[in-house]
């Protein structure tokens, strides 16, 4: 079994995802966000979340949706300041999103790394780390398949087919998936 190694770069990321390199590169500015939220809420503390109704209300439908869709959440409770940062990038605000993508894996493989306790609750990206590892295994010659099966993320024996590895592999690899959230 051969490692898999490689330097997690904004172009790599860019290229994975098929995203521009271009925007802002900017990771955390809260005084950026207080542009989308109500007077009386403008200096939240973040480490809660703030709840919908402390934004403007052109900005809570995009808000769910990004809650939805993007973050794949369940409950729609208190946003977050990621979640506003992004939603930054859709009102004239443009965010180098694989320089943002970048810094928040780094992130939270630093936070992963200091609190191997509390895994669940630091790991993520969980879609956005396998179209990475796929852009990187495929440049090697190998497919997303052959390196759970090589790690034993698979076991040989298994029938692949029965095998419900769709959410595993990208619609890209495999046929059309039903989305990550569901």
């Amino acid at each position: 079994m051969e490692d898999v190694e490689f330097k997690l770069i904004e172009k790599l990321v860019a290229q994975a995802c098929e995203i521009l390199q271009r925007g802002e590169r900017w990771f955390i500015n809260k005084n950026l966000c207080a542009s989308f939220l109500l007077a009386e809420h403008a200096n939240p503390d973040w480490s809660k979340g703030i709840l919908q109704m402390f934004l403007w209300s052109k900005y809570q439908d995009l808000l769910y949706f990004l809650q939805k869709y993007i973050t794949c959440e369940d409950c729609f409770g208190p946003a977050f300041l990621f979640h506003v940062r992004i939603l930054a990038h859709f009102y004239d605000q443009p965010l180098n999103l694989p320089y943002y993508l970048q810094i928040s894996l780094i992130k939270m493989s630093a936070t992963v790394k200091d609190r191997a306790t509390t895994l669940e609750e630091n790991l993520y990206h969980h879609v956005l780390v396998n179209i990475i590892m796929t852009k990187v295994l495929k440049g090697k010659g190998r497919t997303w398949i052959e390196f759970l099966i090589e790690n034993y993320f698979v076991d040989i024996e298994e029938d692949l087919d029965s095998f419900d590895y769709r959410r595993t592999i990208p619609a890209a690899e495999h046929e059309r998936v039903p989305h990550m959230c569901q």
